[in-house]
């Protein structure tokens, strides 16, 4: 599933899908999801993956990250979705803090 997906980014800039595949991996590996469950839980528990996303950028926030840095994997996750036909739109908002 990410070889697949990092194959139809590889071609467009090869700096930019090594960059998106590293933000990809930590997001999977913090959430301790693998990649196929990261689709099942998007189609079929939507509620529960934007709650992990939440939990992963509220991480970052915390430790006063730039948002362009927190957007990124959200960007990643969704456009990984998108490759395998899951089209994830949940409003992921942060609290402030």
């Amino acid at each position: 599933m990410v070889l697949k997906w990092y194959e139809a980014h590889v071609h467009l800039s090869s700096l930019s899908a090594e960059v998106n595949l590293r933000k990809l991996c930590l997001f999977l590996y913090r959430t301790r999801l693998i990649p196929k469950w990261l689709v099942e839980v998007a189609r079929d528990r939507a509620k529960k993956l934007r709650d992990l996303l939440i939990d992963y950028a509220a991480h970052f926030h915390g430790r006063k990250k730039l948002d362009s840095y927190i957007a990124k994997p959200f960007k990643v996750v969704r456009d990984c979705l998108l490759l395998h036909h899951v089209d994830f739109r949940q409003q992921c908002t942060l609290p402030p803090i």
